[in-house]
């Protein structure tokens, strides 16, 4: 999986009623993705407020990675570090790992 395969889900148009693809870090608004995060509450403040200023800056990808990170926290730094995420099928894999 590469970036390229990434760069088309990410520019896809938002999903309509009923479909449940795409990248919600681009077609949420900030505040909904805020909301979202903090149900159940599992992520800090901080994790929040990470994903939440990529997913605003249109960094679509980094915001994946602060997701992932967040909810994986027992990986390492170095782990955390090396997390590239190209698609939703790695960021699962990852997750089982």
């Amino acid at each position: 999986m590469d970036a390229v395969l990434e760069s088309l889900i990410i520019s896809q148009a938002a999903p309509g009623v009923g479909e449940f693809h795409g990248c919600p870090f681009k077609h949420m608004d900030p505040e909904l993705l805020r909301q979202r995060l903090t149900l159940g509450g599992r992520l800090t403040t901080d994790a929040v407020d990470a994903i939440v200023i990529r997913a605003r800056d249109k960094q679509y990808q980094l915001a994946c990675r602060e997701y992932f990170k967040a909810m994986h926290p027992s990986l390492s730094p170095e782990d955390a570090a090396a997390v590239n995420i190209n698609h939703p099928n790695q960021f699962f894999e990852l997750g089982q790992k």
